[in-house]
């Protein structure tokens, strides 16, 4: 192949055979064919070799090797097309088509077809495939109109197998000359189409049908409109045979759930009211609402579990209703009928969503008529709300109840609007479920996280069943009791309330009012228990209680006998703790206490039936203060922290030490109640798309910073994998503008400085001299040596068109709530800092001379699950049924690893589940359950086998006749009866 003759008669443009061409003449001096076997043997084996010699690298070789291979298969290839020989194969198969058509095969070959002859038409196709794939200068030939109007008519003309040959060529033309996407006319698609009908759903011909609706990542609108208007109406070819409008999905931030120990109410209510609907296309809107679940409702806008977007009802966490039908897991069950002319849904109809965690049960209602359908015994783990999915032109609004919209038709008996559920202090917002920000302005928003944390409140008080007191600390006690005693008796004369043998809350009395010890004998017992529960909670939190020096005096408050002094003779004198001063650690241990008497009472309250609600009804016993302790009220925070310092006071005064915890008990400490760090951490990584990937140049973008948090901004290279953030593998370079570093390969060093809201981070590019630099608000930023460049050394392949990792790309990762606008430059305008720090070094805005916005790509985590080989570390043992168990499988890891360096597997069972049409009841249940073990018994004993003449056998062996009889032997219906054994036993007895 390396030498060259130069002088060819082949060199000629390609033309079709023009109308009248002779027909070819053949000598006829023989009978025998001009076309042996051997030869056509040899030509195929010929044809083999120089497409196997064409052919492409393996996609699993290393990146130096690849490239290697391509430059001299491009090689090849020039060399092939300056020497004609891509001509000569034109002619090749203009000439065997002509002898095909015109009868000559019998002369040529001696018989009317053959197999071989096939076999070379399709090698020849496969061979012009492989000569001009990849290769822009050998596909540019066929980017002319005659030149495509001739592949398309040999397409249309040629067999089934030489068609897949032809479909090749096409392929590459396609892919690789974009310019003839431009050529294509509405006859070419209706011949690719024809395949269809033809041959069925051939992967190559869809492969040819997806290469004519894109070109280098742009839209071919023209292709795209023929293939919908010619392919789709017909909906028998293809799957998908209708596009579907783009669902929205919003819901307001209020969550409920049935979480055991907690003030959270188990039922609900809420409204929807329909404003306004406007059909903007012939598809039906979309309009469904209810109610979904955190655990996993997530409505992607596109490529969801099925094609198209997500909806309620569309997914297992979700339950929905669109007026005719109730949906859940893509599956509607007809509860209401409305005439064929009819919307489900119109104007000002009012849908009521029912909830009742409890049994658990989820129903609605239209104008509050209930419906005849309803959601029934589903998982209640998670939390649930309010959602709904539409459609465009669809207004319709959220009826919470209160303030928040008035209720049209009412909450159903036992049941409670569901604005009842927000919190204190809590702003009621609705939003949408999945959004990627402002895309208009440039605004791009980080992933959004549920915050349920504080919905369900579980009070956890410090367990103090096992903490035991010392003497020493016991003898406290009666005095601390004694002490409270008197401090409530003070606050309440002070509030107006006499002494009175009977208690009246009208006239304000109180029997309480006397002495200590003239206390009846169960409110005597409350101060004293509640004293004692109060130093255990101290040492349960972690404080040691020690005895310093007991005053000789303790000095008690002189009140006046106007109005302290009562009519049994009684006069509080509390002690008089003014001179006491606490430093930060007994003030921490008074917040302790405060928090903690909240809880004991919330868990009290809660235990005899009580649950939250915004206002306070003793009817239904619902209370605002079953709260979190950071949401109470500040009355109460105050009244709690003044008796947790009297407290803390009072056994100062009485010379005892409270030493606080350290280390890691002060830790500790800090989580008496059961709090964890509830930071939920998420990020969602941004991408251009590769076809914005440059090689060469200096480019540059900016990000306005909205929001302080982790963000982190760069370049990747197009190879970037998804699921790391920016800088975690070695494809990617980020800047972190929360911490001040410079993150590569999933290591960090320290570059720059923190930024704060409102700055402007530049990015910078350079690949002439192979670095990576960032601006703050139009100043470089430095590295702890001094040096501009991030990142120095940048990999660049020359060849980017065919390497998928040589192209960088502009990138960044947003945590949760994070926001930034992106400028890349599409309006130079409106770039803050480039003429400071970008321009004069010769950097370019990255989206310079575009009209439209820059497609980016983001990250999406789904599982996908695949077969496992016979080396794999997870090993499979079937376990059979047993006589009381049904059949099992055992699944253990082979490999031994530590709890820290552990690699965890995902599994899932290949065995379909395949759901009824209709439910099954309990009865029909346990039939079913029943039948099956008869049969699983049935076949064991059907397996058995039993020894021949059991029963003589244990006759002559000296069993009895009872024993024989009594043999637990399976015999069928129609086996032998007792009788049978009898008559055995008596030829026993003669013989």
């Amino acid at each position: 192949h390396s030498s060259r003759t130069t002088q060819r008669s082949h060199r000629l443009s390609r033309s079709p055979p023009p109308p009248g061409t002779p027909p070819v003449s053949l000598p006829q001096e023989s009978n025998a064919p001009l076309f042996s076997d051997a030869d056509q043997q040899g030509m195929i084996m010929c044809l083999e070799d120089l497409i196997n010699y064409f052919a492409q690298p393996d996609e699993d070789c290393d990146h130096e090797e690849r490239q290697n291979r391509l430059k001299a298969l491009r090689n090849r290839q020039d060399l092939f097309q300056e020497e004609g020989i891509l001509n000569l194969i034109l002619e090749a198969v203009d000439k065997m088509n002509i002898i095909t058509t015109q009868g000559l095969l019998t002369v040529l070959l001696g018989e009317e077809s053959s197999s071989n002859w096939e076999t070379i038409t399709n090698y020849l196709y496969q061979l012009l495939a492989a000569i001009i794939k990849g290769n822009h200068t050998n596909c540019a030939h066929f980017a002319q109109s005659h030149r495509l109007d001739w592949l398309f008519s040999s397409l249309s003309s040629q067999q089934a197998s030489e068609g897949t040959g032809m479909l090749d060529v096409l392929h590459c033309v396609l892919i690789d000359s974009p310019e003839a996407l431009n050529m294509m006319k509405e006859n070419h698609i209706k011949v690719i189409i024809s395949l269809l009908e033809k041959h069925g759903r051939d992967p190559k011909v869809l492969d040819v049908l997806c290469s004519l609706c894109v070109g280098n990542g742009v839209a071919v609108r023209s292709s795209q409109n023929n293939i919908c208007d010619n392919l789709l109406p017909s909906k028998n070819l293809l799957l998908q045979t209708k596009l579907i409008d783009r669902v929205a999905s919003m819901r307001p931030n209020i969550y409920v759930g049935k979480v055991e120990n907690s003030a959270m109410y188990r039922k609900w209510y809420f409204e929807v009211m329909i404003d306004h609907i406007e059909l903007v296309s012939h598809l039906e809107p979309h309009f469904r609402v209810g109610w979904a679940n955190t655990k996993g409702y997530v409505p992607y806008p596109s490529g969801g579990c099925k094609w198209g977007g997500n909806g309620v009802g569309d997914d297992l966490y979700s339950f929905g209703f669109d007026g005719t039908y109730i949906w859940t897991c893509g599956r509607a069950n007809l509860v209401r009928t409305v005439a064929p002319d009819q919307f489900p849904i119109v104007k000002t109809n009012v849908i009521g969503c029912i909830l009742d965690l409890n049994i658990p049960l989820i129903t609605f209602t239209v104008n509050g008529i209930p419906i005849r359908g309803c959601f029934k015994n589903f998982n209640t783990d998670g939390m649930f709300y309010p959602v709904i999915s539409f459609s465009a032109k669809y207004s319709c609004r959220f009826l919470f109840g209160g303030d928040h919209g008035r209720l049209k038709f009412g909450p159903p008996q036992g049941h409670s609007p569901i604005i009842q559920t927000l919190l204190p202090s809590q702003q009621l917002n609705i939003e949408p479920c999945f959004q990627f920000g402002d895309l208009v302005k440039g605004v791009i928003f980080g992933p959004n996280v549920e915050s349920f944390d504080d919905a369900a409140f579980v009070p956890r008080p410090v367990e103090t069943t096992e903490i035991s007191l010392p003497s020493y600390i016991e003898s406290v006690r009666d005095k601390l009791a004694e002490n409270t005693h008197e401090v409530w008796s003070m606050n309440k004369i002070e509030q107006g309330w006499v002494y009175s043998e009977t208690r009246d809350d009208i006239a304000k009395t109180h029997p309480c009012l006397t002495s200590f010890e003239r206390l009846p004998l169960n409110e005597k017992k409350y101060d004293t228990t509640l004293a004692l529960q109060t130093l255990k909670t101290i040492i349960a939190i972690g404080y040691r209680i020690t005895v310093d020096k007991t005053p000789s005096r303790i000095k008690s408050i002189r009140l006046p006998n106007d109005p302290y002094l009562q009519s049994n003779g009684y006069k509080p004198a509390p002690m008089d703790l003014t001179q006491i001063e606490l430093n930060a650690k007994m003030s921490t241990l008074v917040d302790l206490l405060a928090e903690n008497t909240h809880n004991v009472w919330a868990k009290e309250r809660i235990s005899q039936g009580w649950t939250y609600g915004r206002l306070e009804d003793h009817l239904m016993r619902r209370s605002p203060h079953l709260v979190p302790y950071k949401l109470v009220d500040d009355v109460i925070k105050k009244a709690n922290r003044d008796t947790a310092t009297e407290t803390v006071k009072t056994l100062i005064a009485y010379g005892y030490n409270l030493e606080p915890p350290s280390g890691d008990a002060a830790a500790e400490s800090a989580n008496i109640f059961g709090k964890k760090d509830q930071t939920k951490y998420d990020f969602r990584s941004y991408r251009a798309e590769k076809i914005y990937a440059v090689s060469n140049g200096k480019w540059y973008y900016e990000v306005e910073i909205l929001s302080e948090g982790p963000i982190k901004l760069g370049w990747a290279r197009t190879s970037f994998s998804p699921h790391f953030e920016l800088g975690g593998d070695d494809n990617s370079f980020a800047y972190d503008c929360l911490r001040g570093k410079k993150h590569f390969a999933n290591s960090s060093e320290a570059f720059g400085k923190p930024v704060q809201i409102g700055d402007v981070v530049g990015c910078m590019l350079d690949l002439n001299d192979r670095i990576i630099s960032f601006s703050l608000n139009g100043e470089l930023l430095l590295d702890s040596v001094g040096s501009e460049a991030a990142f120095a050394e940048l990999a660049i392949s020359p060849n980017c068109s065919t390497d998928s990792t040589a192209g960088y790309v502009p990138a960044f990762t947003l945590g949760v709530y994070q926001k930034i606008r992106l400028i890349c430059g599409q309006d130079v305008n409106q770039l803050k800092f480039f003429t400071q720090c970008g321009l004069q070094e010769g950097y370019q805005p990255f989206c310079v001379n575009m009209n439209r916005n820059m497609t980016f790509w983001y990250n999406k985590d789904e599982p996908i699950f695949c077969d496992m080989d016979d080396n794999c570390n997870i090993e499979v043992i079937r376990i059979p049924a047993g006589s009381d168990s049904s059949p099992a499988l055992k699944l253990s890891h082979k490999l031994f690893e530590t709890q820290e360096k552990a690699s965890w597997e995902f599994l899932r069972l290949s065995l379909p589940v395949q759901i009824n049409d209709f439910l099954i009841d309990d009865l029909e249940k346990s039939s079913r359950w029943e039948e099956i073990k008869r049969r699983i018994q049935r076949n064991r004993n059907a397996d058995f086998i039993h020894p021949a003449r059991l029963e003589q056998h244990m006759l002559k062996s000296g069993f009895s006749i009872s024993d024989v009889k009594e043999l637990n032997r399976a015999y069928s219906d129609t086996g032998e009866p007792d009788e049978a054994i009898d008559s055995m036993a008596q030829q026993q007895q003669q013989q």
